[in-house]
């Protein structure tokens, strides 16, 4: 039994998507048939990932900013959808966005569709598409989410780039500090005893460094 996604197109002309599970391509064309669509084209959908795959936070950012200037520009949101699942080059969101798109078409509510995979789409950015969608600014609110990964995407890469320098500076010091005390420290006891300065004669401070 395979999955298959159709473009169809019914009696009035109007253009959808549809998914079909049969046991080969004239089964499926059968029962596309038999509900009155005319098969456009068709690709086999792969094995769904598991849900709780995560998507790349670069992967989100596109998507949000692709769909927001694909509705924007007039284009219905499940062919929207379906233009970015095509497109995209990262598997996961490939099957994810395919999904999407089926539901979408089926009359599911975007935000409703995005919660079906909750590993993918965290629960605040559910809410935003779900206020944007009631209040029919859907384009804008997907637009904020996009700016909003990118901005925060910055800044934990300006903290990982800032933090970097310090925790290299440190293991640097701490490796000459533990050669010095191990081999170094040793070698200026001994040297200092054969000068004739013992523990009683050398400073306070390189006392406390020797008993280190």
């Amino acid at each position: 039994m395979a999955t298959l996604e159709f473009h169809v197109q019914d009696d009035r002309g109007a253009l959808s998507i549809r998914r079909v599970e049969a046991e080969d391509i004239p089964g499926a064309i059968g029962q596309l048939t038999a509900a009155g669509l005319k098969p456009i084209e068709y690709r086999e959908v792969p094995p769904s990932p598991s849900r709780r795959r995560r998507v790349p936070e670069a992967q989100l950012t596109t998507f949000y900013r692709g769909l927001a200037t694909s509705l924007a520009e007039g284009v219905p949101l499940v062919d929207a959808v379906s233009l970015i699942a095509r497109e995209s080059h990262h598997p996961a969101l490939q099957v994810i966005m395919a999904d999407v798109a089926g539901r979408v078409n089926e009359g599911v509510s975007l935000d409703r569709a995005l919660a079906a995979w909750p590993a993918a789409f965290p629960a605040a950015d559910i809410a935003i598409v779900r206020s944007g969608r009631a209040g029919g600014t859907l384009p804008e609110a997907l637009l904020l989410l996009a700016e909003h990964r990118e901005t925060t995407g910055e800044m934990s890469r300006r903290v990982a780039s800032a933090l970097v320098y310090p925790a290299v500076l440190a293991v640097v010091v701490g490796l000459l500090l533990s050669i010095f005390l191990t081999f170094m420290l040793p070698r200026f006891m001994d040297f200092f005893e054969e000068l004739g300065m013992g523990a009683d004669k050398l400073p306070v401070l390189t006392l406390m460094v020797a008993w280190i």
